[in-house]
């Protein structure tokens, strides 16, 4: 895959994981504010293991969401932090409502794949980045070739001088030409 092919499709990714995790976010304190406004709402069921007033639940479910969409803004902030924490809070999201289950089935299963999505692609942008090796600051200043020496950079010309190990040397991209 091309390079540029490959930073196109780790920023689309990058985008894509923000948005799913605020999409989560947002679901998530949707289902906390009901908990906590309307208790009767939710029924509690009886004989469970994890029963905890829905209260409760509504405030751990207002309190993950709200810390899903600030990562998220992190995310869309281009911040690498936030890959790391979007992971960490959508797993504790998904086993928040795996513990759920019993009150809300149908919309706890509905959240739990959607933050089993989020780690999915938060996973893939932070291995596609792994695998680059790139930073933006560092590949910007490492423009126009972007530090590869096997192969010429864009700007170089035909009868441009070599080094020693045989790349060319990189030339001044041309100047406006439009003139």
């Amino acid at each position: 895959m091309a390079e540029r092919t490959r930073r196109l499709v780790a920023r689309t990714g990058a985008v894509f994981a923000a948005t799913m995790l605020t999409l989560a976010g947002v679901m998530q304190a949707v289902v906390g504010i009901a908990a906590i406004a309307g208790r009767d709402f939710f029924t509690a069921p009886r004989h469970y293991l994890f029963t905890f007033s829905v209260t409760g639940w509504g405030w751990a479910h207002l309190v993950i969401g709200a810390l899903l969409v600030a990562t998220a803004f992190g995310l869309f902030a281009g911040a690498v932090w936030a890959a790391y924490a979007g992971m960490v809070l959508a797993a504790l999201a998904a086993l928040d409502n795996f513990f759920f289950l019993p009150y809300y089935p149908v919309w706890a299963l509905v959240l739990i794949a959607l933050d089993g999505f989020v780690l999915w692609s938060l996973a893939t942008v932070l291995r596609d980045r792994v695998l680059t090796g790139e930073d933006a600051a560092e590949a910007a200043r490492r423009w126009p070739s972007g530090g590869r020496t096997d192969r010429p950079s864009r700007h170089v010309s035909a009868d441009a001088p070599m080094t020693p190990t045989g790349t060319p040397v990189r030339t001044e991209p041309p100047g406006d030409l439009s003139r």
